[in-house]
């Protein structure tokens, strides 16, 4: 009990910093605001409070998308929200190492074979998988020789996905709808959507992940040439 109320003290006091933090920036931003409304008002007289304060408000608006933007940008992937696994406890970080792989004889038996598309076929698939192995219930009614073959099928749908696209693309990541479509596009049947949510979360942390030379094979069209990525350990 006394662990427990020091990790809800713990997590009550980074809430009030984050807040904090928060109240101070937004305090900052519709100050510099309204500094820009003043700045204005000398120019026009008539320029007034209110109008002084509605462009503060469009003033932190844009500076909130800003902020978005740069994060999409600038951090890692596994603190974005496209990646479920972030989530996970450090008890379940542990037990997915011992999480079982897709031979990877389903993807390429030789070097020649190792292409772009084949290596990360085989990253996705097997984080498939591993979400799987993670949520067994989303499944429960499928073997695990099925779930190999069902988590390959969902890879192959996110990979068609990214293939389509072009090296101008914003962003590779994908979302429920285009899954959806692409599977029935492949003739696959409708799945759960606890199932595409999982499949979803690990094409979008690989696609986030190896976002770089991804790219390059994109813009290249390089998907059936060898992959250069080291082997998976």
């Amino acid at each position: 009990m006394r662990n427990w109320f020091g990790t809800a003290g713990i997590i009550v006091i980074v809430l009030l910093v984050v807040l904090l933090i928060f109240g101070v920036l937004f305090t900052l931003i519709a100050l510099i605001g309204l500094g820009l409304g003043r700045v204005v008002g000398w120019f026009s007289p008539s320029f007034s409070y209110f109008e002084a304060t509605l462009l503060a408000t469009l003033f932190a608006f844009i500076t909130f998308v800003l902020l978005r933007i740069l994060a999409r940008l600038f951090l890692p992937a596994e603190l974005l929200p496209d990646n479920s696994s972030a989530g996970w406890t450090s008890e379940e970080r542990e037990r997915a190492a011992n999480y079982q792989l897709i031979p990877q004889e389903r993807f390429y038996s030789s070097a020649a074979e190792r292409t772009w598309e084949a290596w990360f076929k085989a990253e996705v698939a097997n984080d498939v998988y591993a979400e799987f192995q993670h949520a067994p219930q989303a499944a429960a009614n499928l073997n695990q020789s099925q779930l190999q073959e069902l988590s390959i099928r969902l890879a192959e749908a996110g990979i068609n996905i990214v293939k389509r696209k072009t090296g101008r693309a914003r962003r590779l990541s994908t979302n429920l709808n285009d899954l959806r479509r692409e599977l029935n596009r492949m003739g696959q049947r409708p799945y759960d959507d606890h199932i595409l949510r999982l499949a979803l979360s690990a094409i979008n942390m690989n696609l986030n992940f190896f976002e770089e030379p991804l790219r390059e094979v994109i813009r290249r069209q390089e998907w059936d040439q060898p992959s250069t990525m080291p082997e998976s350990e």
